[in-house]
């Protein structure tokens, strides 16, 4: 998973990030699979 707000990457199965500059959002996205 990636963070939307400060990009960080994270575990697949996060809810919420982990950082704390982007306040642990839970905005995140999965990272996009290469073809």
């Amino acid at each position: 998973m990636i963070c939307r707000k400060c990009y960080a990457r994270l575990p697949p199965r996060a809810t919420n990030c982990r950082k704390r500059k982007c306040g642990h959002t839970n905005q995140l996205r999965p990272k996009k699979k290469l073809k």
